[in-house]
C-alpha cells in the first residue's frame, strides 16, 4: 500500500506539471499573440522606459570627484546649442537696433556682432553648466587635452584665430576694400575668425588664412578712400604732333562717365622709343562704383577708334635694314682707282 502511494503520488504531480506546462505554453502564445498587436512606438517606449534610467545614468568621466552623466550632458548640450541659436537671432536683433542709432560701417557691424556673440556664447556655456550642476572642475581634463592639441596639431590654427583678433582690432582693411596680399587681389567680402574671404576681380573667391595677412606684404587699395588711379599706355609714330595726341585722349578720357573728373585726367609724355612715341594716360576710378580693369578696356577700345578717325596711326615695332652686296663695293672701289 505504501509503494501504491507513492506511485500514485508521483502520477498526480506528474499530472499537474503538465497542466503546469501546458498553460505556460498557453500563456506565451497569448504574449506573443498581443505582442504582434502592439504598435512599434509604444515597443520603443517600453524599452526606452524601462532602460532609460540605467542609460542616463551612465557615468561618461569623473574628475575632481564629481562624476559626469549622460543625463547631464545631454541637457547641457541641449541648452548650448539653442541657447546659440537663440543668441545668433537676439544679436543681430540688437545690432539692428544699435545700429539705428549709431552708424556702423559693414566691418563694424560685423566685428560688433561677433564679439557680442562670442560673450553670450560664454555666458551660455556657463549658464549650462549652473544648470545641470556640472563644476568647471569637471572639464579639467579636456582644457589639458585641448593645451596638448594647441602645442602638437593645432599651432595654425590658434596663429589664424590670434590674426584674426589682431585685424578686428587694428582693422588694416574693411569689407569691401581692395587689397593685395600674397599674390591675390581682390574685394573683402568677409573678415572671419580664422580667414578671410576675398573676391578677385575674375570672380573668384579666396580664403586667404588670417595669419598670412600678418606675415606677408599688404596693399589696401581703398584704405583711406575708394579712389584708384589707372593708367593706360600707348605709342604712336614718330612724327605725329605730341599735343594733338594728348587733346584727344583727354577728349576720350573726358566721355567716358566712369573716369572722375576731379582728379583730372592727365597725359604723359612717357618717351622717345625705337620705333615710337610713349604716351601714358592717367586717370581714376571710384571703385565702388567702376573697375579699373574695365575702364581700361574701354578707354583701348576708344582710343582705337577715335585715332583711326583723327588720321593718328599707332605705332608698332620695326627696323629699316640696308642690305649691300661685297662685289658693288669692289667695282666702286676700282672705278675710283681709274
Amino acid at each position: 500500500s505504501a509503494v501504491q502511494a507513492s506511485i500514485d503520488s508521483c502520477l498526480s504531480y506528474t499530472a499537474a506539471v503538465i497542466s503546469l506546462s501546458a498553460q505556460e505554453r498557453a500563456f506565451v502564445g497569448e504574449l506573443q499573440e498581443t505582442y504582434k498587436t502592439v504598435s512599434t512606438f509604444d515597443k520603443i517606449h517600453a524599452f526606452w522606459k524601462t532602460h532609460a534610467a540605467t542609460l542616463l545614468n551612465t557615468e561618461l568621466w569623473q574628475s575632481g570627484g564629481y562624476a559626469v552623466r549622460l543625463k547631464e550632458f545631454l541637457i547641457a548640450l541641449a541648452i548650448i546649442v539653442f541657447g546659440t541659436w537663440g543668441a545668433r537671432k537676439l544679436v543681430h536683433m540688437f545690432s539692428w537696433v544699435v545700429g539705428k542709432y549709431f552708424k556702423f560701417d559693414e566691418t563694424s557691424r560685423r566685428t560688433f556682432d561677433r564679439f557680442v556673440f562670442y560673450l553670450a556664447g560664454i555666458a551660455i556655456f556657463l549658464t549650462a553648466l549652473h544648470i545641470v550642476g556640472i563644476p568647471l572642475t569637471a572639464f579639467a581634463f579636456l582644457g589639458g587635452a585641448i593645451a596638448i592639441a594647441i602645442g602638437f596639431g593645432a599651432q595654425n590654427m590658434f596663429k589664424n584665430l590670434m590674426g584674426g583678433i589682431l585685424l578686428t582690432l587694428n582693422r588694416p582693411f574693411r569689407i569691401g576694400d581692395v587689397i593685395e596680399v600674397a599674390g591675390v587681389s581682390g574685394t573683402v567680402t568677409d573678415l572671419g575668425v580664422r580667414s578671410t574671404l576675398i573676391r578677385t576681380f575674375d570672380e573668384k573667391e579666396v580664403v586667404v588664412p588670417n595669419s598670412q595677412l600678418l606675415d606677408n606684404q599688404l596693399i589696401n587699395w581703398s584704405l583711406s578712400d575708394a579712389l584708384l588711379r589707372v593708367s593706360v599706355d600707348f605709342g604712336v609714330e614718330y612724327g605725329t604732333p605730341a599735343k594733338k595726341v594728348k587733346d584727344v585722349v583727354l577728349r576720350i578720357a573726358d566721355a567716358n562717365p566712369k573716369i572722375l573728373k576731379n582728379p583730372a585726367p592727365w597725359v604723359y609724355f612717357a618717351d622717345f622709343g625705337d620705333s615710337e612715341l610713349n604716351f601714358s594716360l592717367y586717370f581714376w576710378v571710384n571703385q565702388k562704383i567702376a573697375s579699373g580693369m574695365k575702364v581700361s578696356s574701354e578707354l583701348r577700345e576708344a582710343i582705337q577708334e577715335v585715332f583711326a578717325q583723327e588720321g593718328l596711326r599707332m605705332a608698332y615695332p620695326h627696323m629699316d635694314v640696308s642690305i649691300s652686296s661685297a662685289g658693288e663695293k669692289q667695282r666702286t672701289s676700282q672705278s675710283q682707282n681709274l
